[in-house]
């Protein structure tokens, strides 16, 4: 089977998330929109993803990935999450993680693992592509638009940064149904 091919034994389909980013993208939201609209907007959602956003989860805790594609399909409906969520995240792997972000080259050969301990499912490749360039490419069937669109190129922009490569700019180029590729640019200053 190749890839581009889904099945419900398809290695590309997303099972699991871990939590990492999703207290941040909560937050993020509910601070956006204000305690008193947040309340009033969740009310709507079904009791499953009210339970959910109410409910702090562990950084490393085994999501159901259907059920946070529903929430971050809600979030995306309540407020603009901007790059904040993204940013938070980039900054807490490498805080998690330091050894991954010294460089470029070490944040390439590192984001592989990243995604296999993120993510149940899909992998994730990472390449350099010149001296101040580099492509990820993520083989995934997750049908959220809001993490393969905005959270994840502003996640790599932002880890990127931090591992070195001062403005560092992302271009997603997506290829459905579950081909997402990230091409990384910065200034040749290393």
């Amino acid at each position: 089977m190749s890839p581009s091919q889904t099945s419900s034994a398809d290695p590309a389909k997303v099972r699991r998330v871990r939590g990492t980013g999703i207290p941040l993208m909560v937050a993020a939201a509910r601070a956006a929109a204000g305690e008193a609209a947040w309340l009033e907007r969740i009310q709507v959602f079904s009791p499953e993803v009210q339970a959910f956003l109410e409910e702090p989860v562990g950084l490393d805790t085994w999501v159901d990935a259907d059920l946070v594609a529903e929430c971050l399909a809600h979030l995306a409906g309540v407020v603009t999450l901007g790059s904040i969520p993204s940013a938070l995240g980039a900054e807490t792997m490498r805080l998690r993680h330091p050894e991954a972000f010294q460089d470029p080259d070490a944040l390439i050969g590192f984001l592989p693992r990243i995604w296999a301990h993120s993510v149940e499912g899909g992998r994730l490749d990472a390449h350099r592509t010149g001296p101040a360039s580099a492509e990820v490419e993520v083989w995934a069937d997750w049908a959220v638009p809001l993490f393969f669109d905005t959270h994840l190129p502003g996640w790599l922009g932002h880890a990127f940064r931090l591992a070195g490569a001062p403005g560092a700019a992302v271009e997603a180029c997506a290829e459905p149904p579950c081909r997402h590729r990230y091409r990384l640019t910065w200034p040749e200053t290393l």
